[in-house]
């Protein structure tokens, strides 16, 4: 490429990178623009949220979703809680010697049956 293609190529480049910049940039017109059309059509924009919300909360799926994500949650925070509780006991029976080892007999019962 000679020197005159190569300064017309970086021109081109350069102005089509000052162009995009400012029309898409933070203050460029364009986000001003946008802005203005939406706040002119703002009520209406409402309107069209409101009842794909209204919509969503209504449908049989939208409920589902939150009943199953209210589950889970539930369920995560019921185990949390039984891990510390099965933890306390766990600690407690390990001070008794008996208990003990009745529970290495159990364990050593599971690992024998786990194996066949």
């Amino acid at each position: 490429m000679d020197l005159e293609a190569e300064i017309l190529a970086t021109v081109k480049s350069s102005t089509e990178k000052a162009i995009a910049e400012a029309l898409s940039g933070y203050n460029g017109p364009l986000t001003k623009l946008v802005g203005e059309v939406v706040e002119a059509h703002r009520g209406e924009l409402r309107n069209t949220f409101e009842e794909a919300i209204v919509k969503s909360i209504n449908s049989e799926e939208f409920k589902s979703l939150v009943e199953d994500a209210f589950h889970h949650k539930l369920a995560k925070a019921l185990v949390s809680s039984f891990d510390s509780s099965v933890d306390k006991a766990f600690s407690a029976m390990k001070s008794d010697p008996t208990i003990r080892a009745k529970a290495i007999i159990a364990v050593e019962n599971i690992i024998k049956e786990s194996a066949k």
